[in-house]
């Protein structure tokens, strides 16, 4: 999904927080990204939000725009730049950020560079009962420049979850609906914290 924008001074000219985007940010350990969140790629915020829990760091970018405008909001991983997140990145070992990416079938792609953190949580994915696949190039995150590999050791994770399984998580995958999860929702979500534990 491209954006209308190419990094975060471009879009911050444009639009106005608290009307048309939000940021939450929390500094505390291993973080946990969701840049594409509220419309753009909806769903992941929430996931990254429960992922994060009251132990981890949480960095939110979400969009706050009507229905089909939030593609405006996108700036692609190797080019958000937002200052908070850069800032929250630069000081974490362990980064794992969350994607949404098309598709029907139920699947968590995994992308980046820490191939030991990836394998733990596709681990314990797989043992939760959930479909993992090593991510294509275009959604892979292995760029050195994508905000998940941009923290202390220059490896991190992107997990990219296809609609079907974002829709899976909640009653409804709208605004409103998302408010209420299902138990595949906490299935993954714990899944991953295990992971990381």
């Amino acid at each position: 999904m491209a954006g209308k924008y190419f990094n975060y001074a471009e879009l911050e000219s444009q639009e106005r927080e608290g009307k048309d985007y939000r940021i939450y940010a929390r500094d505390r350990g291993t973080l946990i990204l969701a840049i594409h969140g509220g419309g753009i790629e909806p769903g992941t915020q929430e996931t990254a939000i429960g992922i994060a829990g009251e132990e981890y760091n949480l960095y939110v970018f979400a969009s706050l725009k009507p229905p089909g405008e939030n593609a405006d909001l996108h700036i692609t991983s190797t080019r958000f730049d937002e200052p908070q997140a850069l800032h929250l990145v630069s000081k974490a070992v362990r980064v794992v950020s969350v994607h949404g990416v098309s598709g029907t079938e139920g699947t968590c792609y995994m992308g980046g560079r820490d191939r030991y953190l990836k394998n733990r949580i596709r681990e314990k994915l797989h043992k939760a009962g959930f479909d993992t696949r090593e991510a294509p190039d275009e959604i892979g995150g292995d760029d050195p420049e994508n905000i998940c590999n941009r923290g202390m050791t220059g490896r991190g994770v992107q997990l990219e979850l296809d609609r079907a399984l974002r829709d899976s998580f909640f009653e409804e995958n709208k605004r409103e609906g998302r408010k209420k999860k299902t138990k595949i929702y906490w299935k993954f979500v714990q899944a991953v914290r295990e992971a990381l534990s």
